[in-house]
């Protein structure tokens, strides 16, 4: 069984506030796992929301 990662790791991978990564999760958009009261992230599921949900940096315009 994969080792299940908190919010706080989460949030560290992503580089995003824990407070950002639970509320992607309660609204449905971040796969989470229900412990009890906590939820927790499983490592693949991290990696492929990683791949459908964040895109690359746009392309900047030169001079005309």
């Amino acid at each position: 069984m994969a080792a299940l990662l908190t919010a706080e790791d989460v949030a560290a991978q992503l580089q995003m506030t824990k407070a950002g990564v639970w509320s992607e999760t309660r609204a449905g958009r971040f796969p989470a796992v229900r412990c009890g009261r906590s939820y927790r992230y499983r490592q693949q599921d991290v990696e492929a929301w990683i791949e459908t949900n964040v895109t690359g940096a746009l392309p900047t315009r030169g001079r005309p």
